[in-house]
Formats: structure tokens, C-alpha cells, sequence
């Protein structure tokens, strides 16, 4: 889950939000309807048109061809039904079977190269990506929890550049199973067959309790853009942009890392392939003792 974070007030009860540049507005034609909408409403209205006069079969059969032809205009056009299917049709084609390495990948990524800890897009586009540890307010008393709120509140309203927040769930069940695989190799079956029956019990637990709570890790990573014709001048103006960051969400407590190249790679890869990101901090306490090992 992504959304993009531009504060321009300086209010510290309210944070105003930027619209998005991305979002589309279609100018109506006709009839109330936008330029797309008419011509699929023309298109398969030519080609009900066609089938009425034209087509070799009962009556029946023409208006209930006629009726499925209309409706999945209509659908089209106030649904976006086509465009869904299509992407559909894209999707299980191939683009769910790809890999990291595959040019596919890269063209939906829009990812020209990955260097100096720096993500650079087609469009010349420069990313940082922090990665942010999150902080657990249920264990905090309620005078702690309103001082985090409220230098999170500050850390937002002091921004000067958009921003983008994304949260990334991945599965704990196979994280875990990483783990009592690597903890597994340490254990002399042979000569500790007791620890080994118990070893197993305790995996069996906790993979029992993972599943049936459907517990998930929740990454955070803040995504840090600069664009500018410059190249020298964007990575100079992005490594400012990334350590002042840092040091916003330090002061409201929240501790960041800002990811190199290897990471960035591997995050960027984990999207495609079964693997997580190497080098993070994980919610789960096993593998937070697995890292730490």
C-alpha cells in the first residue's frame, strides 16, 4: 500500500495533502459521456447494427447477442471492464511467471539502473528508499504514544518535497521455516534425540499458531525522489534530502536505514522472486534472533 505525502501547511493540527498529478479527468463530448466512452458505445452499437440485419440466425439469437454486445459496452465504459480484462489477460500471459532478470520486470518497474545507492527511471527520475523500523505504541503509556503522534505529526508537516510512504506484507510462515531449517543443522539427532522430539514440538507450534492467526511482517520503507536535468546535482540534492529524513524520523523516534545498492537490488527483486529482502529488521522476535545470530 502506497500514497504520496506532500504537506504544505505548516499547521501543526492539520496536514494538507497534494493532489496527485496522476489522476485523469476526461472532458465529456457528448450526451454526457467522454470521448472513449462514445466511440464504444458507436462501435458496438455499429456492430449490434450489423448483427440485427445482417446475421444469419433467429431473432432470439440476434438479442441476446445484441443485449451481451451493449451491456459489455456499458461496462467498458463506466467500469473499465475492458481495460481490467486486458490487464488480466497480460498478467496471466506471462508477466506472473517473470523473473527479477527479465526485461519485462524492468519495463514494469519503468527501471533504468540501479547504482550509488540510488534507484534511476526511465523518465530520469532518482529514488532513495529508507527502510523504517516501526515503533510498537501498545507497549507505550499514553504520555509516550501522544509525544510519538505528535513529532510524527511535525516530522509530516515540516516536509518540504513530496515523499511516498509504502508498507510491504510478506509471509512470516516461510520466514519462520528459514529459521527452524538453519536451526535444524545444528542439532546432533543422534546423540540429543530428546532435544531434537522437542525441537520439534516447539517448530510445530509456532508454525500452528503463524497460520491460524495469520500473522504477517509489515516493512515500511519512506521513498525519497529528486529530478532534475543534472545528474551530479540530483544525487547531491537526493543524499541531502535522504540524511535530512533520517534525522526527522530519528527525532520523532523512529529509527531508518537508508538501503545501498545490494538492497535495492534484492528489494526490487523480492517483488518477482520467493525470496524477502536481505538485511532487514523483521517484527516477528524468531527471525529477529534469526538476524541476529
Amino acid at each position: 500500500m502506497t500514497f504520496p505525502l506532500s504537506p504544505r501547511s505548516i499547521d501543526r493540527s492539520l496536514v494538507a495533502y497534494e493532489i496527485p498529478s496522476s489522476l485523469r479527468y476526461d472532458e465529456k463530448v457528448a450526451f454526457g459521456l467522454t470521448f472513449r466512452q462514445l466511440m464504444l458505445f458507436t462501435g458496438f452499437g455499429i456492430a449490434s447494427v450489423v448483427i440485427l440485419l445482417k446475421a444469419p440466425f433467429a431473432m432470439e439469437y440476434k438479442a441476446v447477442s445484441i443485449l451481451g454486445l451493449m451491456s459489455f459496452a456499458a461496462a467498458s465504459a463506466f467500469l473499465d471492464v475492458d481495460r481490467k480484462l486486458y490487464r488480466l489477460f497480460e498478467y496471466y500471459r506471462g508477466i506472473r511467471r517473470i523473473g527479477y532478470l527479465d526485461r519485462r520486470a524492468l519495463k514494469l518497474f519503468e527501471v533504468k539502473t540501479v547504482e550509488d545507492d540510488v534507484i534511476i527511471m526511465n523518465d530520469g527520475r532518482r529514488l532513495a528508499i529508507l527502510n523504517c523500523t516501526p515503533l510498537n505504541l501498545s507497549v507505550k503509556s499514553e504520555e509516550e504514544r501522544e509525544a510519538i503522534v505528535k513529532s510524527f505529526r511535525e516530522f509530516l508537516c515540516s516536509l518540504s518535497f513530496p515523499v511516498q510512504i509504502n508498507i510491504r506484507t510478506v509471509d512470516t510462515l516461510r520466514d519462520l521455516r528459514d529459521y527452524f531449517d538453519e536451526f535444524e543443522k545444528r542439532i546432533d539427532k543422534r546423540k540429543n534425540r530428546d532435544a531434537y522430539v522437542m525441537y520439534l514440538e516447539h517448530r510445530k507450534f509456532f508454525e500452528d499458531y503463524v497460520r491460524d492467526n495469520s500473522i504477517k511482517n509489515r516493512m515500511f520503507y519512506l521513498v525519497v525522489p529528486y529530478q532534475s536535468a543534472e545528474a551530479e546535482k540530483s544525487m547531491q540534492e537526493l543524499n541531502i534530502r535522504a540524511e535530512v529524513l533520517r534525522e526527522k524520523l530519528a527525532a520523532t523516534g523512529i529509527p531508518s536505514k537508508r538501503l545501498n545498492t545490494n538492497q535495492l537490488i534484492s528489494l526490487l527483486s523480492s517483488y518477482f522472486e520467493e525470496f524477502v529482502e536481505i538485511d532487514n529488521d523483521y517484527l516477528f522476535p524468531v527471525t529477529m534472533l534469526r538476524n541476529k545470530t
